[in-house]
């Protein structure tokens, strides 16, 4: 990680259809069954759903045997 890297907006949500959590980056979706996120975040509430996100801004976000590292 560089500290030039810019900081980029990222959210994620627990998916009751597949039983796994979702995380939201640079725009794809990552599907994994757990999340370690290693920067502050917050929550958000939607009117529509999914109705609460944990959101934040995070340099990158890691794939690693079905685990999200967000950093």
């Amino acid at each position: 990680m560089n500290a030039s890297d810019p900081k980029r907006r990222f959210f994620y949500h627990y998916r009751k259809m597949d039983g796994r959590m979702s995380v939201h980056f640079k725009g794809q979706c990552f599907p994994c069954q757990h999340v370690k996120c290693l920067v502050p975040c917050e929550t958000k509430r939607n009117t529509q759903q999914p109705y609460l996100v944990l959101q934040g801004y995070a340099t990158r976000v890691i794939i690693e045997k079905d685990t999200a590292w967000i950093q």
